[in-house]
């Protein structure tokens, strides 16, 4: 069975916050730089990963993007293949989220009740 738990990557304390209050079904464990998302991982399992296309606290090695976050983590976890997602407020069509070829979630979330459909869904899987 699939964890029921979400790994969100997201610097913004605030969105992190929000996200977190917004999903009553699931477990949130925020974190919000690459390193420690990738240490989350290795400690337990997570049911969908949220990652932040646009990480801005550094590490001692900071992934350039979120993007590249979030394909370390699908080689990493094959286990959560499908039920990786984007997290941006850029355009969903911007060249570098569709070469990406993983699914997005924009910010900011409008549609409270779809995404909170979505991840259950997800999570389910």
């Amino acid at each position: 069975m699939t964890a029921r738990r979400l790994l969100l990557v997201e610097d913004n304390h605030m969105v992190s916050s929000v996200v977190a209050r917004t999903l009553k079904t699931v477990e949130v464990v925020i974190t919000d730089c690459g390193e420690d998302a990738l240490l989350a991982l290795e400690e337990g399992s997570f049911g969908m990963a949220l990652v932040d296309v646009s990480l801005d606290k550094p590490g001692p090695t900071a992934w350039r993007s979120g993007i590249q976050l979030a394909l370390e983590i699908a080689r990493r976890t094959p286990g959560l293949a499908g039920r990786i997602y984007l997290f941006t407020g850029h355009r969903p069509n911007h060249p570098d989220l569709v070469a990406s070829k993983l699914p997005v979630v924009e910010k900011p979330i409008l549609d409270i009740p779809g995404f909170r459909k979505l991840v259950d869904e997800v999570v389910a899987r």
